[in-house]
């Protein structure tokens, strides 16, 4: 649409009518706003220590939801599934 409204300020309306009409050609595609759905992401977490060791296991997405997230390019970023992580941390 920039081009359009250059086009238009330049007195050429062949010009503007051609780009606006390529623009709203394009329009579908050029995805501005996207409603998704509600979703329900549970994670879950537990720490157990033995001396200085300590023992970590997180689980996120436990339900394995499938979901999308918008980026800042506005375009829908499927996220993982289920996934794990473990740790292990020593106090010196």
């Amino acid at each position: 649409m920039l081009k359009a409204y250059k086009c238009a300020a330049e007195g050429d309306e062949e010009g503007a009518m051609i780009a606006r009409e390529a623009a709203l050609a394009l329009a579908p595609y050029n995805i501005m706003h996207k409603d998704m759905p509600a979703r329900v992401i549970i994670n879950l977490g537990g720490e157990y220590t033995l001396g200085p060791v300590t023992f970590g296991l997180n689980i996120h997405n436990l339900l394995g939801t499938r979901y999308n997230r918008s980026g800042m390019n506005t375009n829908l970023i499927p996220q993982q599934g289920r996934w794990f992580l473990a740790s292990i941390g020593i106090k010196i």
